[in-house]
């Protein structure tokens, strides 16, 4: 089957409320990302710890392919695809390596630590036999009921663990999670709706919640980010290997 990509993103959690749209930041942070393109704008965070949304700071690219939200615990950055498959995003590896540069220079100006970290993938799966779906889905999971006669065209399957991984004089505990499932509808493109057929994978891995020291440094960062992107390259083989 062939790979297609529909979004990166990398979170870093922290204590970030003092970070408001005001011209003071805005500018300083304009300056710190002077040479990313990006064009300020704000967006609504939805912090629980608040009764009613508020401004926050975003930066987003001229072409809409690179977004940065600096909400009040959490700070997100997005790489979109431009395209149906996606061929602009590029290797996850180089998004990591542009993610900690990012987050390096916004902690150098507000002198911060953040508290957890994430990685998402969103990948997607497509093929036009659709009885290699069939057979993919037949490897994933044992059938019961109507389903052992009649393979589902839609489904979708979820998993989550813990990982516990220490070296280079850095320890953390990750939630790695999987979500896995067929999908049949309509996308649009290029100013056209078309039909898709196609196994969409969602990769979520994340540092546990229940750790909340402030201990991601810029050096934290990027041992975590690198071992996130390890974890998924493995786990893409693995699924491309199910495949054949």
């Amino acid at each position: 089957m062939n790979i297609g990509k529909v979004m990166y993103q990398s979170a870093l959690f922290g204590d970030f409320r003092e970070v408001l749209p005001t011209p003071e930041k805005i500018t300083l942070l304009m300056e710190a990302f002077k040479d990313k393109g990006f064009i300020p704008s704000t967006f609504l965070d939805f912090d629980p710890l608040y009764p009613n949304p508020v401004n926050r700071i975003s930066f987003i690219s001229e072409n809409n392919e690179w977004r940065m939200n600096i909400g009040n615990q959490r700070i997100d950055i997005y790489k979109n695809s431009l395209n149906i498959i996606g061929d602009n995003l590029g290797e996850m590896q180089q998004f990591v390596i542009e993610c900690a540069d990012i987050f390096a220079r916004f902690l150098s100006k507000f002198d911060k630590k953040g508290n957890r970290i994430a990685l998402v993938g969103n990948y997607f799966f497509n093929d036009t036999n659709t009885e290699k779906y069939n057979s993919f889905y037949l490897k994933l999971r044992n059938s019961y009921g109507i389903y052992k006669n009649v393979v589902p065209f839609e489904w979708n399957i979820r998993d989550v663990v813990k990982k516990s991984i220490k070296q280079e004089n850095h320890e953390e505990v990750f939630n790695v999670g999987t979500a896995l499932d067929r999908f049949q509808g309509q996308i649009f493109n290029n100013n056209e709706t078309i039909f898709v057929d196609r196994i969409n994978l969602l990769f979520d891995i994340n540092s546990i919640p229940e750790n909340i020291e402030p201990r991601y440094d810029i050096n934290k960062i990027i041992w975590s980010l690198n071992t996130t992107c390890s974890i998924l390259s493995s786990f893409l083989t693995d699924i491309k290997n199910l495949q054949e």
